[in-house]
């Protein structure tokens, strides 16, 4: 077998991605990501609770903030992992690929019980029925997990809306969002909203390399961990891990050190101080722009126009 070089494979150098999940690294990314990678500088934790408090800022909220390394489902596994126990009932709304992904690999793994409600991919989640769901359903409810931007076609589910109500009609269960395709790109405002457990990835709208996750944990979640009956199953995944030896202790005896993905994370930083430069409003106006003009792009390659394309034999 004839093995190539490096250099010879071109298609690495002739395409960007494009793709809805990972994204191409930016210059800018890149740029940072040269900078020295060691965690024992002086200076480097001091650089890591900055770039806390920037996550923060930007996603709106005054939760923990735990880091979990591994790839954008290592996010998912840690949060459902973590906030629900074997037995227990969480709500999926599913109008994807990722909003049904959950049901099929991860809950069955750690016994929880889900329950599915789907929507079309090519509709928009109908809330009357959402409510109607929490109204039957809501007190046996544990948790309600949602996609914020459903990675298969792009669609904005209504994050804000839901969490609405969620207050009203299932206030004691915990709002789990993804936003793994969401953040920074879109707006989050993850207090406000009601949102209790949020995760993104640093492979999507941080144009940085995979391997770094971030999960907010508000206070209803901090509780309902703490008060679990049963511990987490695994390490890695599981939130209590990243709290005792990351978040809840001095900067010098945390532990796994040398396995922090540090390149990750100054490509975080390059986009954080991005938006520090550009502000965030019209930073977010530039993504709002974008977006309606590859919506519209799309509309008008479709026959008849103006159609949506769904998953398929249909989309070609």
């Amino acid at each position: 077998m004839n093995h190539l070089k490096a250099d010879e494979y071109l298609s690495f150098d002739w395409g960007m991605t494009y793709l809805t999940g990972i994204s191409d690294l930016s210059p800018r990314a890149l740029r940072y990501m040269m900078r020295p990678h060691s965690m024992t500088s002086v200076d480097f934790f001091n650089y890591y609770n900055e770039t806390i408090e920037l996550i923060k800022k930007y996603m709106h909220t005054k939760s923990d903030l735990v880091p979990v390394v591994g790839p954008g489902r290592a996010a998912m596994d840690a949060a459902l992992n973590s906030f629900l126990e074997p037995g227990e009932k969480c709500l999926f709304i599913d109008n994807g690929y990722w909003g049904r992904y959950p049901v099929d690999v991860i809950a069955p793994h750690y016994g929880i019980k889900p329950e599915l409600l789907s929507f079309r991919v090519e509709k928009q989640i109908d809330l009357d029925v959402v409510e109607r769901k929490l109204k039957d359903a809501g007190k046996a409810l544990k948790a309600i997990h949602l996609i914020h931007v459903e990675t298969e076609i792009g669609s904005v589910n209504p994050v804000k809306q839901i969490g609405d109500l969620i207050k009203e009609h299932a206030p004691d269960a915990l709002f789990i969002v993804d936003s793994a395709s969401a953040f920074p790109g879109n707006p989050l405002e993850t207090d406000k909203w009601g949102i209790d457990v949020d995760y993104y990835v640093s492979h999507k709208g941080f144009n940085g390399p995979s391997g770094l996750n971030f999960v907010s944990v508000g206070k209803k979640a901090r509780e309902v961990l703490d008060k679990r009956r049963s511990v987490p199953s695994g390490w890695m995944t599981n939130i209590r891990t990243w709290l005792d030896t990351w978040v809840n202790c001095p900067n010098d005896s945390r532990h796994c050190l040398e396995s922090f993905p540090i390149p990750q994370l100054h490509a975080v930083r390059a986009k954080l101080e991005l938006l520090e430069i550009m502000g965030e409003d019209f930073y977010l106006k530039k993504y709002e722009i974008a977006s309606r003009a590859l919506r519209e792009g799309i509309r008008h390659m479709t026959q008849p126009v103006g159609a949506l394309i769904a998953r398929g034999p249909a989309c070609e």
